[in-house]
């Protein structure tokens, strides 16, 4: 064992406490920490903004940015004991204190909608899409919590522990179908390719299994040296993944090691390649262009003060990126420059992805919006216009 990589192991071993003193407690629930996760999706035809963040659980209209009214079986919005619309929002704490950090599992069968959430308390808990009321308040237990997205594909869904392990699930009885054993936990989403899963993991190691029988494409998993705590990026040829090492690596399919990247610090996003240039960041605050062929330079920027763990978001002229500073910064594509830059509303960091949505009439969505996600309840969502900036609305609980 290298120096380097003693150092990561140690650097490894002191926030493999933090977080679990944060987020676990030692098996008790801790509220406040962790970060939100957004996605969207469409409810009877209208497109919907989902946040899942510690107790809460909420499907926002974007082009307003609140909570969507509830409405009955007749269309007519429902009324709380003040005479207000009730608004689609789910509080764990009616669930035995259940905790949320991922985004649902959507199932439309005869024409009704369920959402499915699985729990950092170990559960899977289902609400009506459009009612908001649970299928079962009891919900279905999971052998362990999960912080990271589920992925659904070939008929299973794969489901990253947060202790250790992905397992795959019958989506209908959510019976354990085949397992991978990991020695430390799963912290982002599998990703599946061509019938391969890809798996990152905080024991250093990316593997490589067949997603119908969970069996090892390649003969080892691949070590990259440090915790890999972001999904990789797989292309037709090549996966595209980082770690706490410092480097980003390019891997054949075939598992082999093809070409590394030295950065300045801890890898925590997934690396993003259009145009025939490869974008990814880190917690030294930069921001790296790299050739995908060779990961050589192209461009390196350090625009924030703070790490950037969020993933950036690549459009034809911007590379966004979004700090622990509070700040989001629209760079330029060619040179890395900062063009403009907003500061989110309040104080606090942001930790999730960004999220684009785009433009659409029909659900008042005039124009694509980037939704940035804070860890402060009271600014918890700000909507900026893609492309200038403009902000649109700020939401908080």
């Amino acid at each position: 064992m290298n120096n380097r990589t003693r150092i990561t192991r140690l650097q490894l071993g002191v926030l493999l406490i933090v977080f679990a003193a944060l987020l676990a407690g030692c098996g008790d629930v801790r509220h406040g920490v962790g970060w939100p996760s957004m996605s969207t999706l469409r409810i009877d035809d209208t497109l919907r903004l989902v946040v899942a963040h510690d107790l809460q659980i909420e499907v926002i209209d974007p082009a307003l940015g609140r909570p969507v009214a509830l409405v009955d079986e007749n269309g007519a919005t429902l009324l709380d004991d003040r005479g207000e619309a009730r608004r689609w929002v789910v509080n764990g704490s009616n669930f035995e204190n259940a905790t949320f950090f991922t985004a649902p599992i959507s199932k439309t069968e005869d024409g009704n909608t369920e959402l499915s959430f699985l729990s950092y308390t170990s559960r899977i808990l289902t609400f009506d899409s459009v009612s908001a009321q649970p299928a079962d308040p009891a919900g279905i237990t999971l052998a362990d919590g999960v912080i990271a997205n589920v992925v659904e594909g070939d008929g299973l869904l794969y489901v990253p522990y947060r202790s250790g392990d992905v397992v795959a699930l019958d989506p209908v009885t959510y019976e354990e179908v085949w397992r991978l054993d990991t020695r430390e936990g799963v912290w982002s989403s599998p990703v599946l390719s061509n019938g391969v899963l890809y798996v990152a993991s905080i024991d250093h190691l990316l593997y490589a299994v067949d997603a119908a029988t969970g069996e090892s494409i390649w003969a080892n998993p691949v070590d990259l040296e440090g915790a890999i705590a972001a999904s990789p990026l797989v292309t037709e040829d090549a996966v595209y993944v980082g770690s706490w090492s410092h480097n980003l690596y390019k891997v054949s399919l075939d598992g082999e090691i093809q070409a590394t990247y030295v950065g300045r610090n801890w890898i925590w996003s997934t690396p993003v390649l259009q145009d025939g240039t490869l974008y990814y960041t880190d917690l030294s605050g930069s921001v790296y262009a790299l050739d995908p062929e060779t990961l050589t330079e192209i461009w390196v920027q350090t625009p924030a003060t703070r790490g950037i763990r969020a993933t950036p978001v690549v459009t034809d002229t911007h590379v966004i990126v979004a700090s622990r500073n509070g700040r989001v910064y629209w760079l330029s594509r060619d040179t890395g420059s900062t063009l403009f830059e907003r500061e989110l509303p309040g104080t606090h960091e942001v930790l999730s992805d960004m999220l684009v949505i785009p433009a659409d009439e029909a659900s008042g969505v005039t124009a694509p919006l980037l939704v940035v996600a804070s860890v402060n309840l009271q600014n918890l969502l700000t909507a900026y216009t893609l492309d200038t900036g403009e902000q649109k609305w700020v939401y908080g609980r």
